[in-house]
């Protein structure tokens, strides 16, 4: 997406954010925000012009939303942080800042699933 993506992209995905901002702010449900974090992703994927990433996504996008659902119940500060998750990735996105993506990438998947495998540890 840091490469394809056009103005239109960005404007799409600016839209989503803008939506989960306004969610938020209403009293966004778990079930609502990973719906339109799943949206976010998913333009993004869109953004890439790379069909076999977006097919690859399509597959597995009903997995991440259970495990989008998980985060939600397992770790309850989803709401604190998903508008500014997702509009750092935006403004990298935009900015074809190619090597702070990929790092952002990195640290956007660990605190989505970090807190999962620590919410599951048992505690001695």
């Amino acid at each position: 997406a840091c490469e394809w993506a056009d103005a239109s992209d960005i404007a799409t995905l600016q839209s989503v954010i803008r939506r989960i901002e306004s969610g938020v702010k209403e009293g966004l449900t778990g079930s609502s925000a990973v719906d339109l974090a799943l949206e976010f992703h998913e333009s993004v994927f869109r953004a890439s012009k790379h069909r076999r990433l977006f097919v690859a996504w399509q597959n597995l996008r009903g997995q991440v939303r259970l495990m989008l659902l998980d985060r939600v119940i397992s770790v309850p500060d989803f709401s604190n942080i998903i508008v500014q998750y997702h509009q750092y990735l935006l403004d990298l996105v935009e900015a074809k800042n190619h090597e702070e993506v990929v790092v952002a990438i990195e640290e956007h998947l660990d605190s989505s699933f970090n807190p999962i495998v620590a919410s599951r540890v048992a505690k001695p």
